[in-house]
Formats: structure tokens, sequence, C-alpha cells
């Protein structure tokens, strides 16, 4: 398993260079944007392997963090590589329950890959206005953590009305 997940930590920082280099043009703020293939790599990383998945996330984003960005603050980096993990471990969870996907996921559709992903990035922004706010590193954390719920709350029900 050691073997994994130091894969999956090189896969994960190599998403996030490339995504730094292709998608600069989408970023929102400093490197948040509206495409990230390290998104991608989280859910399937979680979703296939579990905690090992997570462990890849945690020792990716370290990487990210400390080799690729240079962030001189260790409790930041720490915090950071933790909360993503914890939350994709966590959006897992809330995933399997929610759709009834099966551990093989055999029976995973394109839409129950939409409700995923819709809720692991819930989870991962909300984890993170916690631990920024919890770093006093945002000022507004209780109306960016109600938008994210409440953009989340109406696109799970608009998919849930769509597929009755």
């Amino acid at each position: 398993m050691i073997n994994l997940v130091s894969i999956g930590a090189v896969v994960y920082l190599l998403a996030f260079v490339l995504n730094d280099f292709i998608f600069k043009f989408s970023f929102i703020f400093e490197n948040i944007n509206f495409i990230s293939l390290t998104s991608g790599i989280r859910i399937f990383l979680v979703l296939v392997f579990n905690i090992y998945g997570a462990i890849s996330i945690f020792i990716g984003q370290l990487l990210v963090t400390f080799g690729y960005l240079n962030e001189p603050n260790p409790i930041f980096s720490i915090g950071t590589s933790l909360t993503i993990a914890v939350a994709s471990l966590f959006a897992r969870w809330v995933s399997f329950k929610l759709i009834k996907i099966k551990f093989d996921l055999q029976a995973i559709e394109f839409g129950d890959i939409l409700v995923i992903t819709i809720i692991f990035s819930a989870f991962h922004s909300i984890c993170q206005q916690m631990l920024l706010n919890k770093l006093a590193l945002s000022k507004n954390f209780i109306s960016d953590a109600l938008l994210c719920l409440l953009f989340t709350k109406y696109v799970l029900h608009a998919f849930k009305y769509k597929n009755r």
C-alpha cells in the first residue's frame, strides 16, 4: 500500500502543477479556479482507495503547499492538507449513504458522478472555510459557508427532482 499512497501523492502533485500551467486563465483568486484537475484526482483516489486515497491526498497536498507553492506557514500547510483529506473521506461516506453506492463501485451512473462531485466540492469548500476562519484568514466565514450550503442544497434538490 505504500506504493499506492506514493503514486497517488505524486499524481496529485502533478495534477496540481498541470492544472496551474494549463488553466491559469480560469483563476478566480490565486490558486482557486473553475477547472480543477486535483478535484477529480481527489474523488478518484478516495472513491477507489478509501483511506489510502485520503493519505495520498494528504501527502500530495503537503507536496503542493510546501514544495510547489512554498507556503511559509506550516500550520496552514498541514491544516489545509488534513482538511482536504478528511473532507474527502467524509464526502465519500455521505456519497455512499446518499446515493447507495455499492463498495465495488459497479453501479455508478453519470448522474451519480455529478452528485458525488457536488458533495465533494461542498465539503471541501466548507472545511476549507472553517480552517481559514480558525486561522483568522477569512472574514466572511458565515456568508461563504451558507452560500456554499445553499448552492449544494439547490443543486442536489434539482437533481432529485429531475430523477423522479
